[in-house]
């Protein structure tokens, strides 16, 4: 008898381990983006106002970005000041670790003969 309970005791351990490997296996990239999110670096960014045409008059902020954390969606978010006026977007891109991408926020609502454009941007990890 002492056997049986023995093989039974092994079975069900056996049992056990595998559900938790199989779980581990379905929810991998939920447990990573938990654990290592990504991590967005500013490597430069400038505010391009040359794109400009006749009577359609628009700035662009452009951001070089790389990721120095895990996969994940990470924000680009893009602040336009001119004349008084706040203008904020923002944009979404998945990023691979180590992954550096150019991303751009294009802002129509700038005038021509209003005051100098500035900007500011900032990027973060998406559901950060």
């Amino acid at each position: 008898m002492s056997n049986s309970k023995n093989n039974n005791f092994v079975i069900i351990a056996i049992v056990i381990v595998t559900l938790i490997i199989f779980f581990l296996i379905l929810n991998y990239g939920t447990i990573i983006k938990a654990v290592y999110p990504p991590k967005p670096v500013v490597v430069s960014s400038n505010l391009n106002d040359s794109s400009t045409r006749l009577f359609e008059y628009s700035a662009k902020v452009e951001a070089v970005i790389r990721n120095d954390g895990g996969n994940g969606d990470i924000v680009l978010e893009a602040t336009v000041y001119q004349d008084g006026h706040t203008w904020t977007k923002t944009a979404k891109k998945y990023f691979e670790a180590k992954e550096t991408e150019t991303m751009a926020i294009q802002f129509d609502e700038v005038k021509l003969l209003a005051d100098d454009v500035r900007g500011s941007i900032r990027a973060y990890p998406f559901g950060k």
